[in-house]
């Protein structure tokens, strides 16, 4: 997957063009359709593995016919492994920060594309364990 670069010019609110705002290495919207269906998948996996490996004991059984209980515990196993990669990120992205109101408006970078293709596949994946 390669990224395109790509420019765009900010305009102020009396029409005229603003400062020039370079965002380049960004991914086109392929790429991040693929990115949100490997999160996703990412998020389906973890759906019904993570819980059964936390407990330890007869996965295959947790997997395959999990109780009432048991699929409420690996949505909250899964929820929680995703606050914490987000949490995560967000620090990482706020670091890129150096204490101007205008970095966090006008900042995109590839890694804003890959954080939020994240979250919306977390969406998606909580949509279908509804």
């Amino acid at each position: 997957v390669a990224a395109t670069p790509v420019d765009a010019t900010i305009v102020d609110s009396s029409g005229s063009a603003g400062s020039q705002l370079q965002i380049s290495g960004l991914y086109g919207s392929e790429a991040v359709c693929f990115f949100v269906a490997c999160w996703a998948a990412a998020w389906l996996i973890l759906h019904h593995v993570a819980w059964a490996v936390w407990r330890r004991r007869q996965v295959l059984e947790l997997i395959c016919s999990p109780g009432p209980v048991d699929r409420y515990r690996r949505r909250l196993c899964r929820s929680q492994l995703y606050c914490a990669a987000a949490c995560i990120g967000a620090i990482r992205l706020l670091h890129r920060c150096r204490w101007d109101p205008n970095d966090l408006l006008y900042d995109f970078s590839a890694e804003h594309q890959i954080f939020f293709s994240m979250a919306v596949a977390h969406w998606i994946v909580s949509i279908w364990e509804d």
